[in-house]
């Protein structure tokens, strides 16, 4: 009796040290089909600095996830280390708010067109807000379906650091704040392949994962 009552508390603390632990590990994130139904889409102009914050703060107001006492102080490169550490080992991460925006490259490449500067200025101001000064964002790329899977892959993983690369050394985000990852042609905005849907596709969307953590 006392060999199955000490194999039951074995499994039950080894379950419970497993949930712990799984509760330190961000959830899985998009994994292909179409982008999800929360996924604001500003895709048809410039979005302004206030409506980037509005729908990048978690509930319209992020001072309830803040930690008691950060205000918004800077942030190090550590404090989203549990972000991108989970994305180093294929985890992934579950965004808290997310929003598609137009950022416009240069044809069939990586660099930024002049026509981005306005936008990028736009995200920038929003992600040194102080509503938003406190969490950790992934850049994600994406691409239509024009060209090979493997090609629009490799291009929007590089679209989506162009566009981190800019908001550090020219806009002055930190750069521990921003991670970066390419989605390819796998998970589209809309639906259909006419210059609509290329169109809307092509895009860079901003995730708010998460308040950074302390190292």
């Amino acid at each position: 009796m006392s060999k199955c009552l000490n194999f039951a508390v074995t499994w039950v603390i080894l379950l419970t040290a497993l949930v712990v632990l799984g509760l330190g590990l961000p959830a899985v994130a998009q994994s292909g089909g179409e982008a999800s139904t929360s996924v604001r889409d500003l895709t048809d102009g410039p979005a302004s600095r206030g409506s980037l914050v509005d729908v990048l703060t978690p509930d319209g107001d992020s001072s309830g996830a803040r930690p008691r006492g950060w205000g918004a102080r800077d942030l190090s490169a550590s404090d989203c280390s549990v972000y991108r550490e989970g994305m180093a080992r294929g985890v992934g991460v579950e965004p808290v708010t997310e929003v598609a925006i137009k950022i416009e490259f240069n044809f069939d490449s990586a660099k930024l067109a002049a026509e981005s500067q306005e936008q990028l200025q736009e995200l920038a101001a929003a992600l040194q807000d102080p509503d938003l000064s406190t969490y950790c964002f992934l850049l994600e790329g994406h691409a239509d379906h024009v060209g090979s899977e493997d090609y629009n892959q490799d291009l929007s993983e590089r679209r989506a650091e162009s566009v981190r690369r800019h908001l550090v050394s020219e806009l002055g985000v930190d750069e521990g704040r921003l991670l970066t990852r390419g989605y390819g042609e796998s998970v589209p905005l809309v639906p259909g392949e006419d210059d609509n849907a290329r169109r809307k596709n092509r895009r860079v969307q901003v995730a708010n994962l998460g308040p950074a953590r302390t190292p």
